[in-house]
């Protein structure tokens, strides 16, 4: 996913905020970065690791700023390779100035979005877990998405670390078998262990994944049923249109919020029922699909009405996606009787009318949720859950150990593929 031509290259990067800003910071990998600083500094000398006062100048040997400049000599660096960092003012017209000094000077270039960290992969100071995690850390906008980067930073390649260390006691038992002391069931509680833990982390890698992409919340159900007024409830400002006309709402509606610390995607969709209206029929194939879609799945109820439509509402949910089902308009009925688990009471005419929905929202947000969620990379996992188990029925230390080596390889082939390599990457932004 580097070709050599690029990784002999050295890049360069804007590695700090927008402008204007008090500070603007440059940051240079590749074995021309220290012949950067002595070409813009007019300095021979560069103390590795000491940050040094200077002057800048341009490709005409003009002066455009003063500075502090730091190089740090490869391969104990983030990328592995020689790399610099340059501290300049943050004015647009100094670090345009800074730009085109550095793409003037031979061997060059502007470094692609996460190229620093890609290059880190390339020279091993990252593995592809770290990378993963590191990528999530910067995308993290919710304290309960910091977390999860965090415990994913740590764990690092917890897999291969697992299967490494098994393979290990299968070798002294291979070759000192009779020489050590050794319970004989210790390799097969270990391979249990590993085999629980491989489970465990994919299931976990599902709510994961929700804590760090959102969680989608459809509303659907007949028209006029109040899905628009509970939408804006839930939105804190009229962002729908509301009318007694039946099929206002033609097409789909999204807000984006916090629900229990965790990002939510909440969507109105056009009412379902039969319609001889082209556009309108387009309307409600769309919130078919959307329900496909969601993570949770929303049905809103007028209680007034006796209809036999939202029974057809309820035969399209999909079995695997949850779903609660709101009773609207509650204000109309002379009583209210006890509900389902998975449904609530709403007046979405009223400013209180939508507390329980709120609560039961974050209820079934959270369970979807865990704090237990963690950042698991899945690709190839569930092959080597398969070779870890065929381990369990086998007894010979040798076979044993070729089937972990097997997965060991496959784990190791799926977590250096390019198209896994280019997703995570997409995260990353210009200068890291």
């Amino acid at each position: 996913f580097l070709s050599r031509q690029k990784i002999m290259s050295t890049i360069f990067a804007l590695s700090s905020g927008s402008l204007p800003a008090a500070l603007a910071i440059f940051r240079l990998s590749g074995p021309r970065s220290k012949d950067a600083l002595v070409q813009m500094t007019k300095k021979t000398i560069f103390k590795p690791r000491y940050m040094h006062y200077t002057k800048l100048y341009d490709s005409g040997g003009k002066l455009f700023d003063v500075a502090m400049a730091v190089h740090f000599p490869g391969p104990a660096t983030y990328t592995g390779e020689d790399t610099s960092e340059i501290f300049i003012h943050g004015s647009k017209a100094i670090v345009e100035r800074m730009s085109h000094t550095l793409s003037s000077l031979p061997g060059m270039r502007h470094a692609s979005a996460g190229e620093f960290t890609k290059r880190a992969l390339v020279n091993g100071k990252m593995n592809v877990h770290e990378v993963n995690a590191l990528g999530a850390l910067l995308q993290s906008s919710t304290p309960r998405q910091l977390n999860q980067a965090h415990r994913a930073l740590a764990q690092g390649d917890w897999l291969q670390h697992s299967i490494t260390r098994i393979r290990g006691k299968l070798a002294v038992l291979a070759d000192f078998g009779e020489d050590v002391r050794s319970d004989p069931n210790e390799i097969r509680r270990d391979i249990q262990d590993l085999l629980n833990e491989i489970k465990d982390k994919r299931r976990k890698g599902t709510a994961g994944n929700r804590v760090r992409n959102g969680i989608r919340i459809v509303l659907v159900g007949r028209p006029n049923a109040g899905k628009s007024s509970l939408f804006n409830r839930l939105c804190g400002f009229d962002r729908a249109i509301v009318s007694s006309v039946p099929g206002t709402t033609r097409d789909s509606l999204e807000i984006k919020r916090l629900i229990g610390g965790i990002n939510v995607t909440i969507e109105d969709t056009a009412g379902i029922h039969s319609s001889h209206d082209p556009i309108e029929r387009q309307g409600i194939e769309r919130t078919i699909q959307r329900m496909r879609e969601a993570d949770l799945i929303v049905v809103v109820k007028d209680v007034t009405d006796s209809s036999h439509v939202d029974t057809h509402i309820i035969s399209l949910l999909p079995s695997h996606i949850p779903s609660l089902v709101v009773r609207n308009k509650a204000d109309l009925l002379p009583s209210t009787p006890p509900l389902h688990h998975s449904e609530v009471y709403t007046v979405a005419t009223s400013v209180n009318g939508c507390h329980s929905l709120e609560n039961k929202l974050e209820e079934m947000v959270l369970e979807m949720c865990p704090p237990n969620a963690e950042l698991t990379l899945s690709a190839g996992m569930d092959e080597v859950e398969k070779l870890v188990e065929e381990c369990l029925s086998h007894d010979d230390i040798g076979l044993i150990n070729e089937i972990l080596q097997m997965a060991s390889i496959g784990w190791g082939r799926a977590e250096t593929n390019d198209q896994l390599i280019s997703t995570i990457m997409q995260q990353f932004c210009i200068g890291k």
